[in-house]
């Protein structure tokens, strides 16, 4: 390019100078040294305390085996505020990839004008000019690559964290169905109970007036009767504040959300398969944002580190001045020039940054052991709650069945007048607050293998059609 350069001194000048940037620049080279991104990570256990043979579905919460949740699910979460607030996020991500992208790209710009002057008593002389330049960076050392690697893994973060946000969103809906769907068990069994203790509560009244019942018995059996009316009005408050929120989630308002439940709890199908902690792990989106993160910190380094080093652009223009609009374009003028600036001191700005970067290298590291040590620990501990829970439930139903014999026991003994009343009524709620613990429990059995079944899932983009919603 040199040979284009007419002026022999400059071309002398650019001859001498540029060896020596050249020199100072291959000084440097030996200075850009980034972090490898982080391959292999150690964790505390081998395998998982549990597993299975089937694994879980992409959309895991067909784990379950609840035709209604899963027609639910797939109707409503798509439209979800917080989903479409993660997508914009991502958009946002997209724009600066391609702003670092353009940045590689030579630029073209034109310029134009006119101007007029002179002396107050002659008439002003009268300049058009016109002009085009064409500038590009030359990406010697990789800067600009560095610089769109890193833009590119936060892209890629960002997309993992909009199914983070997909997979955090799944889970409290799921929740929420779950909740009502136990709470409308709940207050099943409440009207039942109500029911019957009503007919005894008018059979006891006619006792009464027949004189072969005391009043305190007839007022115990109001009091329950009272306390069930009060259990059964805090259960439907419950259910309609988890609408509420399901509502909320799915970006309806109440009266939109149609929610259908299955008759009696479902059986929950074996434990899903675990596979290998980390490798199970690493297929979740909170992991893959964490990595792609680490990698971007990484680049950023590169993009720092490079900073130190000469850039070399080149521009090319061509351009025209006359004193005749009609003369403009008739007589181009062009310059190629070629530019090395290289940074000597610039009061340790560069080398903060460096330090910056590497710190934040350190901090993605530790984040990303951090994420995956939480989702293994995650997945242990629900494996380890659905063992306990059914040890609880199997507990819970020896209760119940021995609760039935006392109940039964004490009503002869009542009858026969042997056993006073509130006894006979103390057993009796005690097997009715057993019969809604077992339906807690059982219900919080379901909720905990859809936890494990969200915390198994692998990332899925189909999940959320990101290319049609790009």
């Amino acid at each position: 390019m040199l040979f284009f350069i007419e002026n022999n001194k400059a071309r002398a000048v650019i001859i001498r100078v540029l060896p020596v940037f050249i020199l100072f620049a291959l000084s440097n080279c030996g200075t850009v040294k980034t972090t490898e991104p982080l391959r292999q990570i150690k964790v505390p256990v081998e395998n998982f305390s549990k597993t299975g043979k089937k694994a879980v579905p992409v959309k895991w919460w067909n784990h379950l085996g609840i035709k209604q949740l899963n027609r639910l699910v797939d109707s409503v979460l798509l439209t979800a505020p917080d989903l479409k607030i993660a997508v914009s996020r991502l958009k946002q991500s997209i724009a600066v990839l391609k702003k670092k992208h353009a940045l590689s790209y030579p630029s073209l710009s034109a310029t134009a004008g006119v101007s007029a002057g002179g002396k107050f008593n002659e008439k002003p002389a009268s300049a058009f000019n016109a002009g085009f330049e064409v500038s590009w960076e030359i990406d010697v050392w990789g800067r600009l690559q560095s610089s769109r690697k890193s833009a590119l893994y936060d892209v890629r973060a960002t997309e993992y964290e909009v199914l983070a946000t997909f997979m955090t969103m799944t889970g409290q809906l799921v929740n929420s169905y779950l909740n009502i769907m136990i709470l409308n068990r709940r207050a099943d069994v409440l009207t039942e109970l109500k029911a019957t203790a009503e007919k005894y509560y008018f059979s006891q009244k006619m006792m009464y007036e027949a004189g072969s019942l005391e009043s305190v018995d007839l007022i115990l059996q109001n009091q329950n009767l009272a306390s069930l009316d009060g259990q059964l009005v805090d259960v439907k408050s419950q259910i309609s504040i988890e609408k509420n929120n399901l509502a909320v989630l799915s970006g309806k308002i109440v009266t939109d959300v149609k929610l259908e439940f299955p008759k009696e709890f479902p059986e929950l199908p074996d434990i899903p398969k675990t596979g290998v902690p980390l490798k199970t792990v690493s297929k979740r989106p909170d992991v893959m944002k964490a990595l792609n993160l680490l990698r971007s910190a990484d680049a950023q380094l590169a993009v720092a580190v490079r900073e130190r080093l000469p850039r070399f652009s080149l521009s090319f223009s061509v351009s025209d001045s006359v004193s005749k609009f009609s003369d403009i374009m008739k007589n181009w003028l062009w310059n190629i020039v070629l530019n090395v600036t290289a940074p000597i001191w610039k009061g340790g700005e560069i080398s903060a940054e460096i330090e910056r970067s590497r710190a934040y290298i350190t901090e993605m590291t530790v984040n990303l052991h951090k994420v995956i040590l939480n989702a293994i620990n995650e997945i242990e501990i629900y494996l380890s709650r659905e063992v306990h829970q059914k040890k609880y439930i199997e507990s819970v139903l020896k209760q119940i069945e021995f609760s039935k014999l006392a109940v039964r026991d004490l009503e002869i003994r009542y009858k026969n007048g042997v056993t006073e009343f509130s006894v006979y009524l103390n057993a009796l709620i005690s097997r009715q607050n057993l019969e809604l613990s077992l339906i807690s429990a059982r219900g919080e059995l379901i909720k905990i293998r859809g936890g494990l079944a969200k915390a198994l899932a692998a990332a899925d983009f189909n999940l959320v059609n990101l290319k049609q919603r790009k």
